[in-house]
């Protein structure tokens, strides 16, 4: 019985571990994007040339996807969609 219980434990101290880097690592998502779409708008509003804006669109795009991988539910999760849902557009869309 005590071998349940401690092997228990140590199932969410290693869940509560893995919740805390899901955790950082979409605060991290978001200070990138934000970061970068920052930079990018600054650029536009004072007419500054990035030599690497193709790049850093590149980055916020992986990271996007790589956060989609954690966060889009999987087929029994997904709610209906709904008329809205289905004209959202991406984040660089709401930017550009």
């Amino acid at each position: 019985m005590t071998d349940e219980i401690d092997l228990m434990r140590k199932t969410l101290k290693e869940y509560d571990n893995a919740n805390r880097i899901k955790k950082l690592n979409e605060g991290l998502y978001e200070h990138l994007t934000g970061s970068i779409y920052y930079l990018l708008k600054y650029s536009e509003k004072h007419n500054i040339l990035l030599p690497q804006k193709e790049a850093l669109l590149g980055m916020v795009e992986k990271a996007d996807f790589f956060i989609d991988q954690f966060t889009t539910p999987t087929k029994n999760q997904q709610p209906e969609k709904t008329t809205e849902d289905s004209t959202e557009s991406g984040i660089i869309s709401l930017f550009f």
